[in-house]
């Protein structure tokens, strides 16, 4: 980095030593993000690889809080009923909790839109939700059936 290194000198990056149990990891970094969400109702707008530190003694540093977003107690109840309807798979619920509770419009409301975009944007962008397009063609393919 070169704003790093015009700092504060050459920098040598130490890599870590494997093995790392990456599982363990993301499913510590899905904790946090989810208590910053659910329960502090205050979290990282920017969450990114860029931003997760390893620490020598295995802890993980999350830094640059730049982008804090604060989300109201009702508006987590709700967000937490449309992750509980998307681990479900209840299409039903995840339309009517996205259209109604969460207040998401598009010029038709088309159901299945609906179910694809709820999915792709809060749980999944595999196949059975983006067929073979990728992420550009697939949205392009909403925006048409869909407009918002």
């Amino acid at each position: 980095n070169y704003t790093f290194g015009f700092l504060f000198g050459k920098y040598t990056i130490k890599w870590s030593d494997p093995p790392l149990n990456l599982a363990e990891i993301i499913q510590l970094l899905l904790q946090v993000h989810a208590h910053e969400i659910f329960i502090d109702g205050v979290f990282n707008g920017d969450p990114h690889p860029g931003n997760v530190l390893l620490m020598e003694d295995g802890r993980l540093g999350l830094i640059d809080y730049g982008q804090v977003k604060r989300i109201a107690p009702e508006t987590r109840v709700t967000y937490a009923k449309l992750i509980i309807a998307l681990c479900e798979d209840n299409k039903d619920d995840i339309i009517r909790i996205w259209n109604k509770d969460m207040n998401q419009k598009s010029r038709v409301n088309d159901p299945d839109v609906t179910y694809l975009l709820a999915c792709f944007w809060h749980d999944r962008n595999t196949r059975d939700v983006v067929g073979n397009w990728n992420l550009h063609q697939f949205l392009e393919v909403m925006e048409e059936r869909d407009p918002v």
